[in-house]
Formats: C-alpha cells, sequence, structure tokens
C-alpha cells in the first residue's frame, strides 16, 4: 500500500544560525516540521522567535511548545507526526544538511520499509565549513525513523542525541552520502549558547572555552578538540567546502588560498606502485590539481597484480616505468628517483591524497632553512608524523637502499603522539612504534637530521586512503633535497 513521504521534523529552541540551509537541503525528502519549544533544555531562555520566523521563511510548518527537556521535546514531535498520519520521519539537527544521495537512498528504505531505525555516517565541521573533523567522527547519527515502532531507550533527563530503540537498525555506508554536521560552525554567540544550553552541558571540559575554542584560532595544529569527550575530534582539517554548503551563511572570512613563495624549486614526485588501482586514480588526480607547483610525476610499477600500472597512464601528467620483476619498495623507489631531474624529490605512496596548501606546506619547510633536514605532513587516516628526509649538505648522500649501513646516522623518528615534531617535544618518544622504526631503517643512510618540520594542518592534511593499496609506508611521503651533480 503506498505511503505518505517521510515527513522531516527538527526539535529546536532558538538554535536558528543554520536552520534555513538545513531545512533547503532536507526539502525534497518531504513535509518539513520544526518543533519551536519556547523553553530551552538547559539554561536561559533564548532568542526563540528568530527559529520561527527563519522556518516559515524557509516554507517549514512551525508548532510551538513547552517543553523543558530533550526526551519530551522529541517525543511531543514523534507524537504529532503518527497522528497526522507519517510513517516515517527524518530527524536532522538544525545544524545538519544531507548530501542530496543520501536523501534519495533513505527515502528509498522508507518507500521499501527496510528498516525502523536508519544511522549514517557524518562529517563534522569546525567554525566554518572550510574546516572539518579528521579523522571522521565515529558517531553514526540516527536519522531516520519508523515512527510508531520505536522508543526512547531512556525515559528521563539522560536522554540526548535522538537515542531510540526498536525494531531492525541499518547503517548506510558514507558511499550513500553523509550528513555534514555543521555542529561546530556560526559565530561564538552560537557556540557560547550551544555548550551552556545542552541537556549535557555540565560533561564539558572545564575551560573549555578558553583553552580549546578560543586558543585554536592562534594554533590550528591544536589536537583534541572535542567539548566533553577531546579525543573525538583529532584535529581540523581546511578544505574545499562542498557544493551543497555553498548556501551556508559565512560567519566568518574565507581564509585565502596559500600561493606559492617566489622561486618555487623544480619538485619531482616519485610514486612506487604495486597494485591499487583506485587508489592510484585518487592519487593522480590530486596530483593533476597541483600541476603548477611539480615539475614531473613518476611512476613505477613493481609488477603490479591488477590493472594499476594502466590506470596510471591514464593520466597525462604521470611518466609510468616497469620494472621486469619485482624490486620491493626501495628499490622501486631508487629506480623512480634516477629517473627524476627536479632538485627535490618527492617520494609518494599510491594511496595518498595530496592538497596544495599541503605540498607548499612541505615543500616550504624544507626549503625555508638550511638547517632542516626533514619535513613530514601529519596523514588523517595514520594519525602520526612521517619522518621525510632531504640529503645532508655535508656529505655525498646515497640513494635509499632498503638496510642501514654499519655505523649510519639515521634520523630520528617523529614522536607519534605529538601533532608537529620531535623538537616540540623536545626529545624521542619512548613509545617507538614498529611503523617509525621501519620508516628509519629505509632511510637514506647518510643523512643528518637537526630540526623537523610537519605540514600544517590548517592549510590541508595528507589523507590517507586504506588498505587497497598493497605497497604501504609509514607515512604519505619523503622529500629529498638534490645536490647538484648527484643523481
Amino acid at each position: 500500500m503506498p505511503q505518505n513521504p517521510p515527513a522531516v521534523a527538527y526539535c529546536a529552541h532558538d538554535d536558528h544560525w543554520l536552520l534555513e540551509p538545513s531545512i533547503m537541503s532536507f526539502k525534497r525528502g518531504g513535509d518539513v516540521y520544526v518543533f519551536v519549544s519556547r523553553m530551552p533544555w538547559n539554561g536561559e531562555a533564548g532568542e526563540w522567535q528568530r527559529t520561527v520566523e527563519l522556518a516559515e521563511s524557509a516554507g517549514a510548518t512551525v508548532i510551538l511548545g513547552d517543553w523543558p527537556t530533550e526526551i519530551l521535546h522529541r517525543e511531543a514531535a514523534r507524537q504529532r507526526l503518527i497522528e497526522r498520519g507519517y510513517v516515517y520521519a527524518f530527524l536532522p539537527d538544525s545544524d545538519e544538511v544531507i548530501d542530496s544521495s543520501l536523501l534519495d537512498s533513505l527515502g528509498k528504505v522508507a518507500r521499501e520499509s527496510l528498516a525502523q531505525r536508519v544511522y549514517v555516517h557524518m562529517d563534522t565541521y569546525w567554525k566554518s565549513e572550510e574546516y572539518v573533523i579528521r579523522p571522521r567522527e565515529q558517531l553514526t547519527p540516527l536519522l531516520l525513523v519508523e515512527l510508531a515502532n520505536v522508543s526512547p531507550t531512556v525515559s528521563d533527563e539522560r536522554f540526548t542525541g535522538r537515542l531510540y530503540q526498536g525494531g531492525k537498525a541499518l547503517l548506510l555506508s558514507p558511499d550513500f552520502g553523509v550528513i555534514h554536521h555543521l555542529s561546530y560552525a556560526g559565530p561564538d554567540e552560537r557556540i557560547w549558547r550551544k555548550i551552556t544550553t545542552w541537556s549535557h552541558s555540565a560533561e564539558v571540559v572545564p575551560d573549555w572555552w578558553r583553552r580549546v575554542w578560543q586558543a585554536w584560532d592562534r594554533d590550528p595544529m591544536m589536537r583534541g578538540l572535542h567539548p566533553t569527550a577531546p579525543p573525538a575530534y583529532g584535529f581540523a582539517e581546511r578544505i574545499v567546502p562542498p557544493a551543497c554548503l555553498e548556501s551556508v551563511p559565512r560567519f566568518r572570512s574565507r581564509i585565502e588560498p596559500l600561493t606559492p613563495p617566489p622561486n618555487w624549486p623544480k619538485v619531482s614526485v616519485v610514486v612506487p606502485l604495486y597494485g591499487g588501482e583506485d587508489d592510484i586514480r585518487a592519487c593522480l588526480a590530486s596530483l593533476e590539481k597541483c600541476s603548477n607547483l611539480i615539475h614531473e610525476t613518476i611512476v613505477v610499477d613493481d609488477v603490479s597484480p591488477d590493472s594499476a600500472a594502466e590506470a596510471a597512464e591514464e593520466f597525462s601528467i604521470a611518466r609510468v616505468f616497469r620494472n621486469e620483476r619485482n624490486l620491493g619498495f626501495a628499490g622501486t623507489c631508487n629506480r623512480g628517483y634516477r629517473k627524476t631531474t627536479g632538485d627535490i624529490v618527492v617520494f609518494l605512496n599510491s594511496d595518498t591524497i595530496v592538497p596544495r596548501s599541503g605540498l607548499i606546506r612541505l615543500i616550504e619547510s624544507l626549503t625555508r632553512s638550511g638547517t632542516i633536514g626533514a619535513a613530514g605532513p601529519l596523514t588523517t587516516t595514520a594519525g602520526a608524523s612521517s619522518a621525510s628526509i632531504r640529503r645532508s649538505p655535508v656529505s655525498t648522500p646515497s640513494i635509499c637502499s632498503p638496510t642501514s649501513t654499519p655505523g649510519a646516522k639515521l634520523p630520528t623518528p617523529m614522536c607519534p603522539c605529538s601533532s608537529a615534531s620531535v623538537s616540540r617535544c623536545g626529545e624521542p618518544c619512548s613509545k617507538r612504534s614498529a611503523s617509525s622504526t621501519r620508516a628509519s631503517s629505509r632511510a637514506c643512510t647518510r643523512t643528518t637530521i637537526s630540526a623537523t618540520a610537519s605540514c600544517e594542518r590548517a592549510t590541508g592534511s595528507w589523507s590517507r586512503r586504506g588498505p587497497t593499496s598493497i605497497t604501504r609506508g609509514t607515512g604519505p611521503s619523503t622529500v629529498w633535497r638534490r645536490i647538484p651533480g648527484d643523481s
């Protein structure tokens, strides 16, 4: 029997700053209702009238009430929609914008009654739509429910965040799309109201407002950003905002894109390749966007068991060389190095996505001082900085070798518990990981490290796509400075 499309049900008080773009993104999915409480869930009442005004201007039906707790507010909305004959409902927060592909998929779930509770993945934003939390938050919110077949998991003030039980649960992968949770985007006024009127505001970390929210503007490399569970927000990565967020109001000035400094060096990129067609396509697609920064891109295929080499040949920026036999990671890097002609050589894993700003910062950190011997980015999936090396200006360096020579001086691995460099924490980390040890063993046998630097997260982090590629390193890149006459 045909049924009505799902309703869209917002429960709000005065969090109106992003309500309009949120409604517009969901409007195609069904009738939109905004249940506005004149009472906050906690703290003093705010400008709920502004919420009513914006909801009505976006075409939503507004229902007013006085609900002092989240559970009473959400349960009133659920019961009211059941009375109006709706079977399913979306339950977005007023700061969430949905991908159109995800909206379509959820609509199909509702039409076919495939589940009573549907959970989704989300990208969470920090300060503005230009900064997204990485790694992606593990929380997968409930977004679609069959109204009559779910019930709250708790029945008191502990109910927070759309906690329902009952029926069959379904989690859609990010491949179907995500919701863009602008949780910490907007003016300071909004964030202050948010953390002081939450039903769980008592859980906010002491002095979080000063030590994290305000301090981040001075130190965008900061980690552990969440106000109640710091590790939940690893760090904020600057991105190009997705198209669906174009209508989001700009509460903060856009940061101008980075431009390369004068006298930019000739940069050669070497990508050792062993399998992973999708990975190498994504890697080279990101390098295409940096074409004016890169002198040449060398891909060396180490007898891949799939069509990864053919995938690389689809890109005009890449010169692809094929090993006749499997040489391993170091041997493949060595062969690629011998094909380069640039002033600086970047060794790049084939499952890495490079942002322009990240590449600029990485090369800058290598070239701005004659005392810097290593430069490496922080990866968004690996979660630790990787040592990247340049050649020592005081000795004739050898090419990367699979094992270290007796007596050779190896670079100190970057501290995996630090967001910046070894020099920042003062000494090598005592919890050196196995991956850091591997980084040392395959480093150039005649390099010395006098300082380290990392790519600034605020201007772009390097992304690891995952374990689909067999060639794996401890980090996404290794950078060398070429000495004149070296080959």
